[in-house]
């Protein structure tokens, strides 16, 4: 949704099944949502924030996950061609199955070509 020509947002649901390294468990059902939104602070500058949830429900254990993850970025086009973005994530798990909640601090800088 554009709410503005220079600010956007994006909302995205999903649900699937995934491989698991659980020995007890052979897959999970994954419940997945995010939302992004996107505002252009000039031509060659874009402000970027995300939230994304995903449930991991382990098929044939009583063990769920809940992973958040929460971040902010920032892209600078330094042509048409080359872009470069910084980006920092927060992202934390919550499971029962004890030994395996987590909370991470991600910084990330990328260069990128697209054509």
């Amino acid at each position: 949704w554009n709410v503005t020509s220079l600010t956007s947002i994006e909302a995205v649901a999903n649900r699937s099944i995934q491989e698991t390294i659980d020995t007890t468990s052979p897959s999970a059902l994954a419940t997945q949502g995010s939302l992004r939104v996107s505002h252009e602070l000039r031509r060659y500058l874009l402000l970027s924030s995300v939230f994304n949830y995903t449930n991991f429900a382990f098929q044939n254990s009583a063990r769920t996950d809940h992973i958040y993850d929460a971040g902010v970025g920032l892209r600078y086009f330094l042509n048409r061609y080359l872009h470069t973005d910084v980006t920092y994530d927060y992202q934390r798990r919550d499971s029962n199955a004890p030994g395996n909640d987590y909370g991470a601090n991600i910084v990330g800088l990328q260069v990128g070509v697209q054509y």
